[in-house]
């Protein structure tokens, strides 16, 4: 049984808390949160579990030494919180993104790597069935040669609503740091290829709630060949969300309806899809058990294929690059862009 630290009890917390109790190879021992509110609420939604609660990190290691954290706070913290558990040799799962900017996170890296900790990043949507789904398709070779590809993200998240978390309110490149680092990763994984050039456009409507951009253009050149437009929102003007995922080979298409459901081949040629068939999941819950499964395995000494913290940089430099190509007004070469921030 692996005795698990869960750091942050906030929204994304509370999922956290229940997938660690659940699972049968793993105890929640304890949560840690400066906020007593945060507890609180914790327990009205999930009245069924019940771990001791520290407001203080280095106090919670100290006192139930866990074999691993999972750390669901904001990316300002994540260095200091991962160097505390590196130096007690503590395996981390930690929430995206790792660090703000190209510096922390690469320090984060190194720190892990030099003490020899396991480092998960909390790229969960790779455990998505639509997301395992199209990457063994795409890969298998179902579509054929791969030529090009579109995601459309609409969304109008209210940064304001209760129980969600307030700093993308104030951070620089929300959109692209909270929500389209996720899909530029989905990107990378499901074509199986990194991203030779970038160009980018991020731009903040006037109607905007957010101090930075939260729309994201781009447009991405793989090594393997494949194209791919992306464009998302936080500001969408309706409650209506809106996510699609099509992508073009010699023998077919590949379109997903919703993050997280709705699957279709259609062949080429035709004028009616074959549907995908996908297992039943529960938003945001299986996923999270996806890979909080796979970081066990590998704390055990199991074979795993868990986000890496290095792999990681590579997404952050496919992000960050995204922003910079929009201040420069140009085309980048990716991994001249990513060795120049030291992130390969």
């Amino acid at each position: 049984m692996i005795r698990t630290l869960l750091v942050g009890l906030g929204t994304r917390g509370r999922h956290w808390a229940r997938v660690i109790a659940e699972n049968t190879g793993s105890s929640l021992v304890a949560g840690v949160d400066p906020s007593l509110d945060a507890m609180q609420t914790l327990q009205e939604k999930l009245p069924q579990l019940e771990f001791p609660h520290l407001t203080d990190l280095e106090a919670a290691l100290k006192q139930f030494k866990p074999d691993a954290v999972v750390l669901s706070t904001p990316p300002s913290v994540h260095l200091e919180q991962i160097t505390a558990c590196a130096k007690r040799g503590i395996p981390v799962l930690c929430e995206k993104p790792l660090a703000l900017d190209a510096a922390t996170a690469r320090v984060c890296v190194d720190v892990a790597e030099q003490a020899g900790i396991h480092l998960c990043v909390g790229m969960n949507f790779r455990y998505l069935e639509t997301t395992i789904k199209s990457r063994e398709l795409i890969v298998g070779g179902k579509l054929g040669t791969v030529g090009f590809g579109r995601i459309n993200y609409w969304r109008y998240r209210d940064g304001k609503r209760p129980l969600l978390n307030k700093y993308p309110l104030t951070m620089d490149q929300p959109m692209l740091l909270e929500q389209s680092i996720h899909h530029l990763d989905l990107a990378r994984f499901i074509y199986n290829s990194e991203v030779k050039r970038i160009w980018g456009r991020t731009t903040n409507p006037p109607w905007s709630m957010y101090a930075s951009d939260a729309t994201v253009a781009a447009w991405l050149e793989f090594e393997n060949g494949v194209e791919l437009q992306y464009f998302g929102t936080w500001m969408g003007t309706n409650s209506k969300n809106e996510f699609q995922w099509r992508t073009d080979g010699e023998k077919g298409m590949l379109f997903q309806r919703d993050i997280f459901a709705g699957l279709e081949y259609w062949a080429s040629g035709t004028s009616t899809p074959e549907e995908i068939p996908l297992k039943p999941q529960e938003d945001f819950v299986d996923d999270t058990r996806g890979l909080l499964e796979d970081f066990l395995c590998a704390v055990r000494g199991e074979p795993s294929t868990y986000p890496s913290g290095r792999d990681h940089l590579m997404t952050m430099a496919l992000t960050l690059a995204c922003a910079e190509s929009s201040k420069q007004g140009k085309t980048l070469d990716l991994l001249e862009y990513a060795k120049q921030m030291g992130l390969a």
